[in-house]
């Protein structure tokens, strides 16, 4: 009777996530919509995405109450303070959440996005070839999506032939991801739209 509550109130605490998240993100979009650099649409993907979000929240808060601070929690309140453009504040849940697991594949992408929408290329470039590094460990898809980031970071750069590498390194790893739409438009770039 009472693991059947437990798991009602579980049920209910995600359903109640997901529409404080929908509302936070339709709240941020409607702020930012005047502002010349709006919320990415991949950045919000990024957020919404993460399958097991909603359940790492939970476990965070249990954790917080006990223990306090974990990587998980960092994690999703960098991210969040990330799309509301409180990069310092996104900086140090990321920068916290690596003190935690310095292998937080997500942790090391959002300071690498930070880096770089800060336009310190450099910093970015490094953090995401750390985050390379031990991407490998966790399976083909993970490692598409860091090549994908330090495309996105050389394309920012016009260093198209670069970008054009790395978009090619992730769609040879994985399907997944906007690598295609990366790879196209320096293609494009290039001056080659039939091969885009």
């Amino acid at each position: 009777m009472r693991s059947k509550q437990s798991e009602l109130d579980s049920k209910q605490f995600m359903n109640q996530f997901k529409f404080l998240l929908i509302a936070i993100l339709l709240v941020l979009s409607i702020v930012n919509c005047n502002k010349k650099e709006p919320i990415s649409i991949l950045e919000i993907r990024d957020l919404i995405e993460k399958q097991n979000l909603v359940e790492e929240l939970r476990k965070a808060e249990e954790d917080l109450r006990l223990k306090g601070d974990n990587a998980a929690l960092l994690y999703v309140r960098g991210w969040i303070r990330y799309l509301q453009k409180n990069q310092d504040a996104a900086m140090s849940d990321f920068k916290k959440c690596l003190g935690f697991d310095p292998k937080s594949l997500d942790c090391k992408r959002g300071l690498g996005l930070i880096y770089e929408s800060n336009k310190e290329y450099k910093e970015a470039e490094l953090v995401y070839k750390e985050a390379l590094s031990f991407a490998k460990e966790k399976g083909a898809d993970s490692e598409a999506l860091i090549h994908e980031n330090i495309g996105i970071l050389y394309l920012r750069q016009n260093l198209r032939k670069e970008s054009l590498e790395e978009f090619q390194k992730a769609i040879s790893l994985s399907d997944k991801g906007d690598a295609y739409y990366g790879f196209s438009l320096c293609m494009i770039m290039e001056g080659n739209s039939e091969g885009a």
